[in-house]
């Protein structure tokens, strides 16, 4: 429930107000806008009361809420305001010794009374008319509207007829005495008419009725809008107010303004929001308290005066909204509030120079499973560090967050383990806890989680909350079951009980010499003096709520300032780069990473250098190479709120990510040191909508992305700053890619008809298909760099399999639930399943020892590899390779380059991009192919995979492998090069006719004209070349001749071909 703000013209919607609390019931007509005092008055009929929030949204204050009397309020269910005098008129269905009626309340709650209490049946609606000054009011049991005049005293019936009225409301319309309008013949200058607008639920419409000065009808009933499903409210504009400028601009009141007897009284009357008290100058406001306890309710939080003896507890603090609040913790000396709202969300209050509270949410745990919530909530104030416990997927969580920052780490994490409730102890630097796991017991451990002591193991069975007692050092815990309170000493011995008949105490904390238990079973918040020893000691009742309403506590008071080397508030140097826990007799603290892993120093932080680098749809993160549990700490921050990532590699050298995004249908690149989705740089985009990249590979060698584009069945390469993009090859429906640029080499799954895996050159030449046979969805690929093994993952027969590079020796490792992708590194390979959600490792030879890495994903885990600094390296020469496409002699040069040369004394030269050795004689133009016997050939005849060349230097092997056509030239898949204009004029230049006719990037050709027909090579011809025994479409096949009427040839030379109506001359038969 909230209650949203919008202009009139439709712009800036915005959500003003958001309370569960108090909007919940809530129906037209509950809330109207005092204009006057700039506040939003609201019938607050779940806590029987009438509220007023100030129109900034800052200050909330409540109005009127007596329940003693007949002039009480119990069920207000709609108000509207007499702005002009300062009142509240409200609907009351009326409940105990309240009647149903019509009440008033003055805006600072005083002079209430009852207006009507009688007649009344069914009331839903109420407004109040400034003009006249009287209240009307519908009634869709006696299905009228009436109306009470409160100078006059009168009550009538209005003249009109309605069924099931509900909202309605007056426009007031002036009119001169010559106007068609007027009906006063008294009046000399003016007359006063008001048009009734009202809705009706079973008219299903809005509609409209005139009325006179006196309120006598003067038009039927007129149809404004009709047709309308359940109708609820309808307001006209504008409304007549008075102005008050004290109130409009703010400058008289601190916080909340109201505009009293405007008639007699230009000054406002000040309030105060809840939690605060109008100082003496009547216009300021001060906290009723800067120490309270704070508890929460359903969706509220509010607080105490624990030192007062006054029996009404008023709230001592500004309200807090929320959802299923518990769980609370707090650092006074920051002002800060922390607490679980909804489960799997820890928010964070707090207490601003302007006294308010700044409310944010502060920590969510993973939302993608619905099988998590946050079990147990404690804050270190000396150290600034937040730990929480949670549970997901049957894993139990103990996790810590430096206060301040996004840096979290996972303490513990099992299935043997389910941390209930977290308790820290500062002081002896210890941390406290109940488990309700495998074996129910209360632990202890050092504050960052280690070196664990079970210190209570019998006589438990379901601890519910836990607390410390800072001047004893002793810890209380609550039993459900057993319903006692027990108390212990911080080293495990003395155990008592404190309490006893205590049936669900979810909140202890303690306060001077009293321990304060909130109680779920009692609904109460109860105290007893913990000094006492005497069992038969009455719990004294302190604060009574409703069943829902009881959540969690906490006191927001001055909390005991340890000594510690952890600690915050000192100006001087941290210890700790990042996480800081003081341990127990020594004044070195243990240090902590949540990113990266300690130095030598054991102080500061790096990122480690092997980890493993998974996508995970909308998430990109860095985890441990090491199983569940044994490395916690990510090797840096996850890249979050993408899109739907798919494909990902990187750039170990220049510390680089390169992503492909489903959705976005772009390729982006992060930098891993600053991982901020506003940094990200857009590689590839998509304009056109004509690219869906999926997968990516990285060669780090010539600093190349190579990418699959699925839509259009492409193999496509670009420099990693997306410049000079090349489609190299085609493929029907292509997944996975990976870059051997040690061997220059690119392998590729293919999903389509016809599933395989292929491998090319770097330059997309020499296509061979290597695995073609008992396979269906290869999407995942990898490549093993020592043992020279290609490595896949199909996830329709959900097994990983293995080959040599030429599809030889193929082998099943294992068969799994449902891989999507693999990577191989030393003696494993790491695969991630949609199925499970997570991650796993195995053996890459046998598929022996598998290990969960991970299993608690939010998403699917997509992509995945290790980075390493022993990965992108190559021990070669680039001139081992195809001999570095030299024809002759191969020299390498600097950045991975090489230059070619020829033998010398026999009388050659470097032609052909300074790769081939010809004869020193030869002469061919630059813009054509010189053979080595010095014969030229055009450029578009070069490895097309048909020698041309005598000497067939043309199609040579070394040479083709880096073969590319220009940036101005389109590549047949043949391998020859065309000028790109030449593509798709509906003429055939390739010699497979891929320029015209190609499956994975088909031609869009105009549409012909009328009056001229289509050929099968999409040329245009005149319709009167058609069937006239001529192959005008040239396409080979004579398409223009084909379905025609049979022709007879004229002429005794002349003959029909037998397939079509061509007619040749007989001189042709038999001919060469």
């Amino acid at each position: 429930y909230e209650i949203r703000r919008i202009n009139f013209d439709g712009t800036n919607e915005t959500v003003f107000y958001g309370d569960d609390e108090i909007l919940v019931g809530m129906e037209a007509g509950t809330m109207q806008i005092d204009a006057v005092g700039r506040n939003l008055f609201i019938a607050n009929i779940r806590h029987s009361r009438i509220d007023a929030i100030s129109l900034n949204g800052l200050y909330h204050t409540i109005v009127y809420s007596n329940h003693e009397n007949a002039t009480g309020i119990i069920r207000p269910i709609a108000l509207d305001l007499d702005t002009t005098n300062g009142f509240v008129y409200w609907i009351d269905l009326g409940g105990d010794q309240i009647p149903m009626k019509i009440g008033r309340v003055r805006f600072d709650g005083k002079y209430s009374e009852n207006i009507i209490v009688d007649n009344l049946l069914q009331p839903n609606y109420i407004v109040f008319n400034l003009d006249l000054h009287c209240v009307f009011w519908s009634d869709f049991g006696l299905q009228r509207i009436s109306y009470h005049c409160m100078d006059s005293g009168d009550t009538k019936v209005l003249d009109v007829e309605v069924n099931h009225p509900r909202g309605f409301d007056f426009l007031t319309h002036l009119y001169s005495s010559t106007s068609s309008r007027s009906t006063n013949e008294n009046d000399d200058v003016t007359s006063t008419h008001y048009s009734l607008f009202f809705v009706d639920k079973e008219y299903e419409g809005v509609y409209k009725k005139w009325f006179d000065y006196r309120l006598n009808p003067i038009s039927d009933v007129i149809p404004v809008r009709t047709n309308q499903e359940d109708p609820r409210q309808v307001r006209a504009y504008p409304r007549y107010e008075a102005f008050n400028p004290n109130c409009y601009y703010g400058s008289y009141c601190e916080q909340i303004c109201f505009q009293i007897d405007s008639n007699h009284n230009s000054m406002p009357t000040c309030d105060c929001a809840i939690g605060y008290k109008l100082n003496s100058d009547g216009r300021t406001c001060s906290p009723r308290s800067e120490q309270y306890i704070v508890y929460s309710t359903h969706a509220l939080l509010r607080a105490f005066d624990y030192r007062s003896n006054d029996s009404a507890r008023e709230d001592v603090m500004p309200l807090i909204p929320g959802n299923n609040m518990e769980m609370l913790t707090a650092r006074y000396s920051n002002r800060e509030l922390y607490w679980i709202d909804g489960n799997r969300l820890i928010r964070r209050a707090i207490w601003t120079n302007n006294r308010i509270w700044n409310i944010t949410n502060y920590l969510q745990i993973s939302v993608g499973s619905q099988r998590n919530f946050i079990l147990g909530l404690t804050l270190d104030w000396i150290a600034g560090n937040l730990y929480f416990s949670y549970v997901t997927n049957s894993y139990g969580h103990l996790e810590v967050n430096r206060l301040g920052t996004d840096h979290r780490l996972i303490l513990r994490k099992g299935t043997n383990e389910t941390i209930y409730a977290i308790a820290v102890n500062p002081k002896r630097r210890f941390l406290y806890w109940c488990d309700r796991g495998q074996r129910v017991r209360i632990v202890r451990s050092l504050l960052n989680g280690q070196n664990v002591t079970y210190i209570v193991t019998a006589q438990i069975i379901r601890p519910e909350s836990i607390t410390i007692d800072f001047l004893t050092d002793d810890v209380y815990w609550s039993d459900a079951i057993r319903d006692t309170v027990e108390a212990i000493s911080w080293d495990g011995r003395n155990r008592r009980t404190v309490s006893r008949n205590i049936p669900k105490a979810i909140s202890l904390l303690i306060a001077n010499n009293d321990l304060y238990i909130m109680d779920r079973a009692f609904s109460s918040i109860m105290r007893i003096n913990k000094t006492v020893s005497n069992m038969t000691q009455r719990l004294e009742s302190v604060l009574t709520l409703k069943t829902y309403e009881v959540g969690g506590m906490t006191l927001f008071d001055e909390q005991p300032n340890f000594e510690s080397p952890c600690q915050t508030s000192t100006t001087q140097q941290r210890f700790c780069e990042d996480l800081c826990f003081a341990m127990p007799d020594t004044s070195i603290p243990q240090c902590a990473c949540a990113y990266g892993t300690l130095n030598m120093d054991r102080r500061t932080c790096a990122p480690p250098n092997e980890y493993l680098l998974v996508a995970i749809e909308r998430e990109i993160r860095s985890m441990s190479m090491e199983p569940h549990g044994s490395s916690t700490s990510a090797p840096w921050r996850a890249i979050t709120n993408l899109r739907l990532v798919v494909g990902v590699d990187f750039d170990y050298r220049d510390r680089k990510i390169f992503y492909t995004d489903y959705l976005l249908q772009d390729i982006f690149s992060f930098d891993m040191d600053d991982p901020n989705p506003n940094a990200r740089q857009l590689i590839q985009t998509n304009v056109t909508g004509r690219s869906q990249p999926i997968g990516i590979a990285y060669d780090w060698v010539s600093d190349r992305l190579y990418w699959t584009d699925e839509r259009y069945g492409r193999i496509i390469s670009a420099r990693n700053n997306g410049s000079e993009r090349l489609v190299i090859a085609g493929s029907s429906r292509p997944r996975g890619i990976v870059v051997h640029p040690c061997k220059g080499l690119l392998f590729w799954s293919d999903v389509g008809y016809y599933p395989s895996i292929r491998r090319s050159t770097l330059t997309g030449r020499q296509v061979t298909y290597i695995v073609t046979t008992n396979i269906r969805w290869p999407n995942g690929l990898t490549i093993d760099f020592d043992d020279d093994r290609i490595y896949w993952a199909d996830a329709w027969f959900d097994r990983i399999e293995r080959a040599e590079f030429d599809g030889t020796n193929r082998q099943v490792i294992l068969t799994v639930v449902h891989p999507f992708a693999i990577t191989v590194h030393e003696h494993y390979i790491y695969w991630t399943d949609w199925v499970l959600r997570g991650i796993y490792r195995a053996e890459k030879y046998t598929g022996a020892n598998m290990v969960e890495m991970q299993n608690d994903l939010p998403y699917r885990p997509m992509d995945i590899h290790v980075v390493s600094d022993q990965r992108q390296k190559c021990s070669y020469s680039p001139c081992n390779i195809s001999n570095g496409g030299c024809s002759h002699i191969c020299k390498t040069a600097g950045d991975n380059q090489v230059e070619c040369a020829c033998p010398s004394g026999r009388q050659l030269k470097l032609a052909n991009d300074r790769r081939m050795c010809v004869p020193l004689s030869s002469s061919c133009a630059s813009v054509n192919f010189t053979c080595q016997n010095g014969q030229c050939l055009s450029r578009r005849k070069v490895c097309d995979g048909q020698s041309d060349c005598s000497d067939g230097s043309d199609e040579d092997s070394r040479f083709c492998s880096r073969y590319a056509c220009r940036p101005t030239e389109y590549r047949c898949l043949s391998g020859g090069c065309i000028p790109y204009i030449e593509r798709c004029d509906r003429k055939i230049d390739c010699n497979d006719g891929s320029d015209e006719n190609n499956a994975f990037q088909p031609c869009v050709y105009p549409q012909c004209p009328e009056g001229q027909f289509t050929c099968y090579n999409f040329r245009c011809i005149d319709n009167f070349k058609r069937c006239n025994g001529y192959d005008d479409c040239n396409d080979g096949n004579a398409t223009d001749e084909i379905g025609c009427p049979s022709r007879i040839c004229n002429g005794t030379n002349s003959m029909k071909c037998p397939n079509n109506n061509i007619c040749i001359q007989k001189t042709y038969l038999c001919g060469m």
